[in-house]
């Protein structure tokens, strides 16, 4: 059976906050710093590799050096559950945000707002 993999993405700019996104988040996926989601499409790349049995690498990065400060990932089925959990990842520049607040490791997000041109984290299915 083969599983319909989504990355859901919000990537900030300018107003990152400075501790990452917050469980509030985790409901809509729009960012929780009082402004209005962006309308055009991102200038990032969000992209994973397949490495086999339900393991992926899942890369972040700018595009036509454009930085970011702030990011959240998660991934849903196709049923849009919320689905996986996020590893191996470098703990200065990510930290997990579990959705909803449970013990599970299922989101990522920033750890700090400085300025980004690319993450990269190991998820698993």
């Amino acid at each position: 059976m083969r599983c319909l993999l989504l990355l859901s993405l919000l990537c900030c700019q300018a107003l990152a906050l400075p501790d990452g996104a917050p469980a509030e988040a985790c409901a809509d996926m729009r960012p929780q710093h009082q402004t209005e989601p962006q309308g055009t499409e991102a200038p990032y790349d969000l992209v994973y590799k397949d490495l086999g049995g339900g393991h992926f690498n899942v890369t972040l990065s700018e595009r036509d050096g454009t930085y970011f400060k702030g990011f959240f990932i998660r991934a849903e089925n196709s049923f849009y559950e919320i689905i996986g959990t996020w590893k191996l990842f470098d703990e200065n520049v990510i930290q997990p945000r579990p959705c909803p607040e449970e013990d599970v490791d299922n989101g990522i997000t920033h750890v700090n707002n400085d300025e980004k041109t690319m993450i990269t984290a190991h998820f698993e299915v």
